[in-house]
């Protein structure tokens, strides 16, 4: 085989493109996402600062990833090294798929773009790790700044567990009412309750928002970790060893910090991947032992031509589909099965393959499941969920072909991580030269230090001391385990066993959960599986065309998302929040309206007189004494600042004309102003009319979803309220909205008691009656979930309707 040497510019190429795409992960793990940037909440009565990552940011990272990814192939190329033509590929297969979802020419569901494009850029980011972490310094240093990271998370969670989680609940207390009516819940609604549940839980969550997808990257951290601190106190103690006793010190506090974040999350699951990654890591330490002694006795083969060496490759897989096929039986084992929400993962399970089957071919896209799944689950599942919490069902159900493709790529990626269990690195103990040492310190302070300032960035209109405090401390530490870890991986190459133990464990939680979909974890857990399973040789020579091609069809792929899906989205973001700094002096002036009226005044000094001075001088007008000029001077500020709002709203309406939340924001806004109008006794009929038709043709796009049909039903009877001439007319048309939500939503309660409302209201007692029985009938298979049965007072009120003769 003929030996090159890559040149200086094919090195800065995968050293850069390694850098570009880990920051793009370490800045999604480390600030939050805000699909609806200002509208996740109702911006009339909450006025908060986006402190996340907007679509439009999130698209634009992941154009930066495929930058990344085309930066590394050319590199590749240029060094005439393999490129895995394979992988991207099936790459190009999903990605094909999730065009089509996402209608990039005339672009439909926000959340099929930007989930779509972002699977696609984690599965970019494993293979450009794939690719260039064959260089084995590149390779140390990727995989000890994502190990290191749980230093971070874990500096976060405990100041969420235990400073901010009181915060929240007492600020909860105060605002639960308007808060529940900004999200549009009835406070004994389903869903109020389940939020509530949720709330008083005090878990860590880090930046991802679920204390599950914490708990895998803290128990994938775990793991390998726990390998490295044994190892490092091993080596402290040789002679001449570059790993002293304070890098062996930073491995051990790293190890702890791992463990507590986890502990801190409370999540059975990052328990359950936890033990069984250890399990694995000490049988495999155990086996391989047993090899090298049986060598030593010329026994045996070398432990990397041992069956042992071929079955530990597939440890990943079978453990995963190990942990698949015990949740699939979970409701087939009824009330005994193992755990409750094992329980229900198996109906997801169930549901998701049920999905696939119906649409094989492209999948429901990857905003499409919970839709699909109301038709799909069995009728004892409580949850209506957006993910089937299991990698290879999700792609599947949602990407179809494309799914399949990518499964694929994950099993890859999997075998790879167990061929390391018992492979482990042919870099040997080396002793670097002070400039490498420099170097790789470096680039562990960039790769730890910019994403660290764009979370400060991001979070800077929220930012409190003690988050001050808490960033700085995680950032110390994530610094000090990686450099540690760095130095320990020069001396010991078994390292990478460890590691790839760790990545068990994100393997099997991933059957379990939504990490591998959710835009924080997906990168960071692609980028640990492809920088372990990369290969250790480059190949020989070869020619650089293929290498060169396939980085310009990367640059290509990041071109097409840019003009195509983030442009528009960027505008989207940025009409959003035009649309919200709009309303901002209105919802000012309700704010203090509020807190002046519960006697905690949100600025000191603050007094209903200088309220009423203030929006005056708002509106250029006298200032306002009696009730019937406030009424007036509210009235007028409401007209101009919704009338200037809905211009950028309806801009974002048109970009992404089938979200169905801005649709019902934007009737929303129709309707009260409709509503205000007419109490000043002019004409509110163009409002009126285009509110129902903002609901009615999101409805039209998307005439599967539950949701954009109940919207439908919202709407019309909020316009019969407002004009009671076409009372029936409008009633009728809302019935026929809430019976599509009902057939589309057939096992859920909501959408029957409203329909036995509305048939009370116009007085068609047997109708009610019978959804009042059917209501009643399907909240006693909600059984499995209590919080989501019916409340106390709706079912009572049901009862009567039902008990009638």
């Amino acid at each position: 085989m003929i030996q090159t040497h890559p040149s200086r510019t094919a090195t800065t190429l995968r050293w850069t493109g390694l850098g570009v795409v880990l920051i793009t992960v370490f800045i999604r793990a480390l600030v939050a996402i805000e699909p609806l940037p200002h509208w996740d909440l109702d911006p009339l009565l909450v006025n908060a600062p986006m402190t996340g990552l907007g679509p439009g940011g999130s698209l634009l990272l992941d154009v930066i990833t495929f930058v990344g990814l085309s930066a590394v192939l050319l590199g590749a190329g240029l060094a005439r090294e393999r490129i895995a033509w394979g992988l991207l590929a099936l790459m190009g297969i999903g990605l094909a798929v999730v065009v089509h979802h996402a209608g990039v020419f005339a672009l439909r569901d926000l959340d099929d773009t930007r989930l779509g494009f972002n699977w696609a850029a984690g599965l970019a980011s494993g293979v450009a790790a794939w690719h260039a972490c064959r260089d084995e310094r590149l390779r140390r240093i990727a995989v000890a700044t994502l190990i290191g990271l749980a230093f971070m998370l874990a500096a976060r969670g405990t100041l969420q567990v235990y400073l901010e989680h009181a915060d929240t609940l007492a600020s909860f207390d105060q605002t639960r009412d308007s808060f529940f009516a900004s999200k549009g819940w009835e406070p004994d609604s389903a869903m109020a309750r389940s939020y509530e549940r949720r709330l008083s839980q005090p878990e860590a969550t880090g930046w991802f928002g679920l204390a599950n997808v914490y708990a895998t990257l803290m128990a994938a951290a775990t793991v390998a970790l726990v390998g490295w601190m044994l190892l490092g106190i091993r080596a402290a103690g040789e002679h001449d060893s570059e790993v002293t006793g304070g890098w062996a010190g930073l491995l051990v506090a790293g190890a702890a910090s791992a463990a507590w974040g986890l502990y801190l999350s409370g999540s059975r699951g990052g328990y359950l991947a936890l033990a069984v990654a250890a399990a694995t890591l000490a049988g495999v330490a155990w086996l391989a032992r047993r090899a090298r002694r049986a060598r030593r006795t010329r026994r045996a083969p070398r432990a990397s031509e041992s069956p042992f060496a071929r079955l530990a490759g597939l440890l990943p897989i079978a453990l995963g589909a190990g942990v698949v096929g015990i949740i699939a039986v979970q409701p087939i084992l009824a009330d005994h099965a193992f755990d409750l929400s094992l329980r229900f993962r198996g109906f997801y399970m169930w549901g998701a393959a049920v999905v696939f089957v119906e649409h094989a071919l492209l999948g429901v896209g990857p905003g499409g499941f919970q839709d699909a799944y109301m038709l799909a689950k069995p009728a004892l599942a409580p949850e209506n969920v957006a993910s089937p919490h299991s990698i290879v069902f999700d792609l599947l159900a949602t990407l179809g072909i494309g799914g399949l493709a990518w499964a694929a790529m994950w099993i890859v990626f999997a075998l790879g991580v167990g061929r390391r269990l018992s492979r482990p690195s042919s870099d040997k103990s080396c002793t670097t030269q002070w400039r490498e040492r420099r170097v790789d310190f470096l680039c562990v302070l960039a790769l730890t230090a910019i994403p660290t300032l764009a979370d400060a960035w991001f979070e800077a209109a929220a930012t409190t001391p003690d988050r001050v405090i808490a960033r700085f401390v995680g950032l110390a530490g994530w610094f000090g385990v990686a450099v540690a870890s760095v130095a320990l991986m020069r001396r010991n190459p078994a390292w990478i066993a460890c590691a790839a133990a760790g990545a068990v464990a994100a393997i099997v939680h991933a059957q379990m959960d939504v990490a591998p979909v959710t835009p924080g974890a997906v990168g960071w857990i692609l980028v640990l599986m492809g920088a372990i399973a990369a290969s250790d040789t480059k190949g020989g020579e070869r020619g650089r065309v293929g290498g060169v091609l396939a980085g310009l069809l990367a640059a290509g792929v990041a071109a097409f998302i840019a003009v195509t899906a983030w442009s528009p989205t960027a505008v989207f973001e940025r009409r959003l929040t035009d649309a919200a700094n709009e309303l901002e002096p209105l919802t000012l002036i309700q704010t203090r309206v509020d807190a002046l009226r519960a006697g905690l005044p949100a600025v000191r000094g603050d007094s209903i007189e200088r309220l009423w001075e203030d929006l005056g001088r708002m509106l250029g007008i006298p200032t306002p004494r009696t009730p019937e000029e406030i009424m007036q001077a509210h009235d007028m500020l409401f007209l101009r600042t919704t009338s200037n709002a809905l211009g950028p709203l309806g801009e974002a309406g048109r970009i992404y004309p089938a979200n169905v939340r801005i649709a019902a924001a934007r009737a929303r806004l129709r309707l009260l102003r409709a509503g205000v109008l007419f109490r000043a006794g002019s004409d509110g009929d163009t409002d009126l009319a285009a509110g129902l038709w903002a609901v009615e043709s999101c409805a039209a796009l998307r005439p599967s979803s539950a949701a954009a049909w109940a919207a439908v039903a919202v709407t019309t009877q909020r316009a019969y309220q407002i004009d009671p001439q076409q009372h029936r007319a409008r009633m009728d048309q809302a019935i026929a909205a809430l019976e599509r939500a009902a057939a589309l939503d057939p096992h859920g309660v909501r959408i029957p008691v409203r329909l036995h409302d509305a048939y009370e209201e116009i007085g068609d007692m047997e109708s009610a009656k019978a959804w009042a029985v059917r209501a009643l009938d399907l909240n006693r298979q909600l059984a499995l979930d209590p919080v989501i049965q019916l409340s106390d007072r709706n079912r009572q009120r049901l009862e009567q309707t039902a008990n009638r003769p």
